[in-house]
């Protein structure tokens, strides 16, 4: 604040001088001053230049209000001596010194806006990149163990349909709906086996694959020491009483 009242004083935009110069002007110790010219530099409140021990301090809102202040006056000046000058020619004048200092201002602003605003989206893109990895490699690990079997691009539009509940429920059914097409179920390709309108995954392949055993053994034989629904022809089984 000191510093911004001793530009005023000067009717300047910046003040210059070594640091114990400044200190007084500020009226605190050098070692303070030292450590809020490094803050002010860092965060880019001010403009910090040093150069053989001098050192300089501008504040840019006040040296953006100094330079317009200048170009009115020059633009005044010079419509002031030139009386004669049509009204347009001094209008363009005008019209183009306010064009530059607005051009000027705004191009710090923009850029200040897009470096904050890219940072932001940056962090916001690492973060949705880091979920949508787990998301493919779990996709991935259930396409290998189901052996790679269907069209791989129509799967993973299904898949991205799916809860996070729903692929896990995927990824543990696998094993066992495997095993019950190695002994004689028929194979689905894997986009129409995770068609969540289907959730063909969501049965109990354990007790499927029981099941199937069980048919594939066919019924069973009788040994002639248990009594079979019927009695047997002649010669084809003894009788025991």
């Amino acid at each position: 604040m000191d510093i911004i009242c001793a530009t005023k004083l000067q009717n300047d935009a910046e003040i210059s001088g070594t640091l114990p110069v400044l200190a007084r002007i500020c009226r605190c110790t050098e070692d303070e001053l030292s450590a809020a010219i490094d803050d002010l530099d860092a965060n880019g409140t001010a403009g910090i230049s040093k150069q053989n021990g001098s050192i300089t301090v501008s504040c840019r809102r006040i040296k953006r209000e100094h330079e317009i202040s200048l170009m009115r006056a020059e633009a005044g000046r010079i419509g002031g001596k030139s009386h004669s000058k049509p009204e347009a020619k001094r209008k363009q004048t005008y019209k183009q010194t306010h064009k530059q200092t607005y051009k000027q201002t705004h191009k710090q602003t923009h850029k200040q806006t897009h470096k904050q605003t890219v940072v932001s989206a940056s962090s916001s893109s690492s973060s949705s990149t880091k979920k949508g990895d787990a998301r493919g490699e779990q996709f991935e690990r259930c396409w290998i163990a189901y052996g790679r079997y269907g069209v791989k691009k129509k799967a993973l539009t299904y898949w991205r349909t799916l809860s996070n509940e729903d692929r896990d429920a995927i990824e543990a059914a696998i094993p066992a709906y495997l095993e019950c097409v190695a002994v004689g179920r028929s194979r689905s390709q894997f986009e129409g086996w995770i068609n969540p309108q289907n959730s063909k995954w969501d049965m109990d392949w354990i007790k499927c694959r029981a099941d199937l055993v069980t048919k594939a053994a066919g019924p069973a034989q009788w040994t002639g020491t248990t009594l079979p629904e019927e009695w047997p022809e002649d010669g084809e089984g003894e009788r025991n009483e």
